[in-house]
């Protein structure tokens, strides 16, 4: 008898596909619209318009969670998401208004949550280690601290480069959510390698 082993190349929907790129998309709609909200923030004009639509993508973000890992993961993940946003927006305000004490009180309190994010996402899914998760957030919320203070300090080349770099990482962290739930779609526990 020949045994042949050969890899068996995982098979994923056209849908799940676009699931896929849609998922990386949004951490990419994430930093452009926190940017954006930032500027018109402190220009002071269409600010809660702007701050309505980014505070649509946790149920983005939430609408694949739903589908691939249910309805309880999805509305903890959608809770999560939305009030990182409306921490990022009191620290914006913080920052205006020179309150040192409440940004730093209002950071912490990103990071508190962004601990929940991490242990939620590495609990539905065992592609997505904690220890990653917690390295990509907590450099995407370093990188929204700086891009926070250096636009309101009016220090726009350093801002140009931070937000240059925030979209950078922000791929970073679609490339490597999209992977993981490549890798959660298409896992098979036993995969027959004979032929």
């Amino acid at each position: 008898m020949r045994t042949i082993n050969r890899y068996i190349e995982p098979t994923i929907t056209y849908g799940q596909m676009n699931l896929l790129f849609h998922i990386r998309n949004l951490w990419r709609e994430m930093a452009t619209w926190t940017r954006t909200y930032l500027a018109s923030r402190y220009s002071d004009i269409g600010a809660e318009d702007v701050f309505d639509r980014l505070y649509q993508i946790p149920q983005k973000l939430g609408n694949v969670v739903r589908m691939i890992f249910g309805s309880q993961a999805a509305e903890q993940y959608v809770q999560l998401l939305s009030v990182q946003l409306v921490l990022v927006r009191e620290i914006i305000e913080a920052q205006m208004t020179g309150n040192a004490d409440l940004v730093d009180e209002k950071v912490q309190q990103l990071y508190q949550n962004a601990e929940e994010r991490i242990k939620l996402v590495a609990s539905v899914n065992p592609f997505w280690d904690e220890t990653i998760v917690r390295n990509l957030l907590y450099t995407y919320h370093q990188y929204t601290i700086e891009e926070i203070t250096t636009y309101l300090a009016g220090d726009y080349q350093r801002n140009i480069d931070i937000y240059d770099r925030l979209l950078q990482h922000s791929d970073s962290i679609g490339d490597y959510f999209a992977q993981g739930l490549f890798n959660f779609l298409s896992y098979t526990p036993q995969q027959n390698n004979q032929q």
